[in-house]
């Protein structure tokens, strides 16, 4: 009925196939995000309860080490927007504390517990995480992947504004969205960090087996050729 008014200086019938258009490429658009988003939701990582306080405490200690980083650099307007928007998902209650095991169990005072948002958050990623590496003979971990696909994942995006709605200031768009790609960038490095070093030792063990193997064939056989001396 407001063509016109959207598209000024059309005629009305252009106006009019424009924004019917438009509308059809929006509903496409929503469709499409709707079905990922079941996808994705259905195969979503199932973590075990020693894998979760893991994630805890890894949450904890992202949200915590980027606090401190605004702490320590000169006061503006947007580093106070992005503490409080951090502080928003660190959490106050003392049952939800002690729920998270790992963290309560090594905290002498400087480790952060998460709010369910922000943990919601780091879940998602971690998911994205999973996927990218699940196959076995990838040379390269896609941190761009795992960040672009978090930011837009719409339950990240939905618990993220409820950390928003948690913060204590008025936060600016440009700030929040900058605040979201820093607290998943810095995830997806220190797990990228931990996931190479789990590698490492397995490797390391493995190496360690087969040098055990070897001994172990080496004094084998060198004992079967003393016997064998000793009976000649």
């Amino acid at each position: 009925m407001n063509a016109n008014k959207h598209f000024k200086g059309l005629t009305r019938n252009a106006a009019t196939l424009l924004s019917t258009k438009v509308a059809d490429c929006l509903l496409v658009h929503s469709k499409e995000k709707i079905e990922n988003h079941s996808s994705t939701c259905s195969l979503l990582t199932k973590l075990s309860s020693e894998e979760k306080a893991g994630l805890q405490y890894i949450g904890g200690y992202v949200l915590h080490k980027l606090h401190n980083k605004h702490v320590n650099t000169k006061k503006s307007p947007e580093s106070e927007q992005a503490i409080s928007i951090l502080k928003a998902g660190k959490a106050g209650d003392q049952d939800s504390i002690q729920s998270q095991r790992l963290t309560s169990s090594l905290n002498r005072g400087g480790l952060w517990a998460i709010t369910e948002n922000a943990q919601s958050v780091f879940e998602r990623t971690e998911h994205y995480f999973r996927d990218v590496t699940s196959d076995n003979n990838f040379q390269k971990i896609d941190v761009t992947s795992v960040i672009s696909r978090s930011v837009h994942d719409v339950e990240v995006v939905s618990a993220y504004n409820s950390m928003l709605l948690d913060s204590e200031l008025m936060i600016n768009k440009g700030v929040a969205k900058d605040v979201l790609h820093t607290i998943i960038e810095l995830y997806v490095k220190v797990r990228s960090f931990s996931f190479a070093k789990d590698i490492i030792q397995r490797h390391n063990m493995k190496l360690k087996q087969l040098k055990s193997k070897a001994l172990r064939k080496e004094i084998s056989r060198a004992s079967k050729e003393s016997e064998q001396q000793r009976q000649s």
